[in-house]
């Protein structure tokens, strides 16, 4: 069921009057969803409207989801915070790289775009172990000892996925819907590449933005290594897993409440396990992503209990401002 609040209304109606903006918002307070709207459209060729079922290439906020998916195979044993990367994949060249490494962005290793690029034949499409094996293979000297810094780099997710594969011998995608997607009552989350994206029903094309207007975005030999990315999903799925962690239907209540501990080392980075940690605000986990074609938020008030979900499906440099005049708007919204 539809919840139109007129005052959220109000506000993406502004935004899509003033900036183009398009794509598919919720906001819950106080464990109810207080908002859910759709705006603009899902498809330009075929004038369908994004809806509050739209699906939508959640970029980098597909990373508190793979970072639950860790923490839940290291709940199960298959894995553990502080082992090596080696431990569990001989193979790998950084004896010295932890998982947790890998979850707060502090391995040191390269962008994985970059190693690809420079292999002597590069695979025409990249998975997460493709990425894996061109680690193993090439060996790149990491810019800085494991630990030593936090440097935001999509490889970590990337290898992530990969480890999950590994220790398990179930592919990511269905590793994703056993632990994450099914257990919160993600009904319209999955993983799929580009071509994929074609026939999956219900999910807003990419766009960006030209002075002619929009173009839609292609596909990116990068679309298939999952991960750091490639999780679509509608806005109610994203709040279904917001409130999974909260309940402990993913992770025990200590894992899920790790995710954004600020120990020392989130603290100065700004990350925790698979969510940004908001500078002054002590208990607001974020994330933020981008893809080519989108860009999404997920913003959460952990004292105040609220949840502010945006998807869009246009590529727009001014959204990130946006997510963060909204989120704060909503403290002096009259909620009815």
């Amino acid at each position: 069921m539809a919840v139109i609040h007129p005052q959220w209304d109000s506000l993406f109606q502004a935004w899509a009057g003033l900036y183009g903006f398009q794509g598919a918002v919720l906001y819950a307070e106080r464990g109810r969803v207080v908002h859910t709207g759709g705006y603009g459209l899902a498809d330009q060729r075929t004038g369908a409207p994004v809806t509050r079922h739209t699906r939508f290439q959640l970029a980098s906020v597909s990373k508190p989801l793979t970072a639950a998916l860790i923490l839940s195979l290291c709940a199960s044993g298959h894995l553990a915070l502080d082992t090596p990367v080696v431990r569990y994949i001989p193979e790998f060249p950084y004896p010295a790289l932890s998982v947790r490494h890998l979850l707060q962005h502090r391995s040191g290793l390269w962008r994985y775009p970059a190693v690809a690029e420079a292999a002597p034949a590069p695979a025409p499409r990249l998975s997460q172990q493709e990425v894996l094996r061109l680690f193993c293979e090439a060996r790149p000297e990491p810019w800085y000892p494991a630990g030593a810094k936090f440097e935001y780099c999509n490889t970590n997710y990337v290898l992530l996925a990969a480890l999950a594969e590994r220790v398990t011998g179930i592919d990511f995608a269905s590793l994703m819907e056993q632990r994450v997607f099914g257990p919160a009552g993600m009904q319209g989350a999955g993983l799929c590449s580009y071509p994929e994206r074609q026939h999956a029903g219900q999910v807003a094309e990419g766009y960006v933005r030209r002075r002619k207007g929009l173009i839609p975005a292609e596909g990116d030999w990068l679309d298939d290594a999952f991960g750091d990315k490639g999780v679509y999903a509608a806005p109610l799925d994203l709040y279904r897993f917001t409130q999974a962690l909260e309940a402990g239907l993913l992770l025990p209540p200590a894992l899920a409440q790790a995710m954004h501990a600020r120990d020392s080392v989130a603290q100065a980075s700004g990350y925790g396990l698979g969510w940004r940690l908001r500078d002054g605000y002590p208990h607001q986990p974020y994330h933020f992503g981008w893809w080519r074609g989108y860009r999404t938020c997920l913003i959460r008030d952990l004292a105040g209990d609220r949840v502010l979900i945006i998807l869009s499906n246009v590529d727009d440099d001014l959204l990130p401002g946006m997510y963060w005049e909204a989120f704060d708007w909503s403290e002096s919204c009259v909620i009815r």
